[in-house]
């Protein structure tokens, strides 16, 4: 278990980065093909775990498990449940080295699942690119900011925002690392950072 001083820390360091380098989730959700594309990801998009993180991320999540790939509980280990309309890992929870709001449970349940998803095309060779993970954490944030009726609860979100981001970033927007130590989430912070300002000063 992290001491106070260690989570302290580690907000800290998330905060100041996120804020330095300008790293927020910037799609709203994913679109299953649009004008101006890449061929790469618009074929990830119509993959079966693309398709389901298009699904879960849009205006009909629920149409997510239609297209849930048949092994997915056999790889997982898990089946996803519908909670409020919205397929989730029922064994997920919201992961922030600060307390968030109980109202936020259901909602990063539905992020876990999605996050997993990721996993799993990952573990089937077809990994899909950045556009996916950043259209789940901005999913995940844009549905905690409409669960709120109070200032406090709003800047609840925006510091999960902040995590989010930070991590998405440091794990090159790609399938999730779970349960890293805090000597292993600081390594490659300071690495993720080293190459970021290789290539701002333009020696990559």
């Amino acid at each position: 278990m992290r001491t106070a001083g260690s989570r302290i820390f580690l907000s800290s360091m998330v905060i100041s980065v996120v804020m330095a380098v300008g790293l927020w989730p910037t799609a709203a959700g994913a679109t299953a093909v649009s004008p101006g594309m890449s061929a790469i990801e618009s074929a990830e998009r119509q993959s079966p775990a693309g398709e389901v993180v298009v699904a879960l991320t849009g205006s009909t999540p629920e149409q997510a498990l239609a297209a849930l790939p048949a092994d997915f509980g056999a790889v997982l280990h898990y089946q996803p449940q519908l909670v409020n309309g919205r397929p989730s890992n029922p064994g997920g929870a919201c992961s922030s080295p600060i307390p968030l709001p109980d109202r936020f449970e259901a909602l990063c349940k539905t992020h876990d699942f999605g996050y997993d998803m990721l996993r799993y095309a990952q573990r089937h060779g077809q990994p899909l690119g950045p556009w996916a993970r950043t259209s789940l954490d901005r999913m995940l944030i844009d549905s905690m900011h409409e669960s709120c009726s109070n200032p406090a609860c709003h800047w609840a979100a925006d510091l999960a925002r902040v995590g989010l981001a930070f991590n998405t970033w440091r794990q090159h927007a790609g399938a999730p690392v779970s349960k890293e130590s805090l000597p292993a989430i600081v390594m490659t912070s300071v690495l993720r950072g080293g190459e970021s300002l290789t290539s701002l000063v333009g020696l990559t």
